[in-house]
């Protein structure tokens, strides 16, 4: 919130008419099990990483759902076809 402070920008609320982007996590998974407040993050964070993201919703729209990117095919197969064309060179 500091940055997007020092660049204007009105934050610090969750509320109707207010952008939001968030971050669930899988509370079931193992790095994550048994722990609760601070704990939860700092294993996140520490341990477990990308792979205990269960949800992301940016600005209302979820763009990850059980740890899989909306666009996640499309993406790999640009990325695919720009790869072979630089391997092929």
């Amino acid at each position: 919130a500091g940055g997007a402070r020092a660049a204007g920008r009105d934050l610090g609320a969750l509320a109707v008419g207010k952008r939001a982007d968030i971050v669930v996590l899988d509370a079931g998974h193992i790095d994550l099990d048994g722990r609760d407040g601070d704990t939860v993050i700092d294993a996140y964070v520490f341990t477990a990483g990308k792979a205990a993201i269960d949800r992301v919703i940016v600005g209302g729209v979820t763009v990850v759902r059980d740890g899989a990117h909306k666009d996640r095919e499309t993406v790999a197969a640009g990325y695919r076809k720009v790869l072979k064309r630089i391997l092929a060179q």
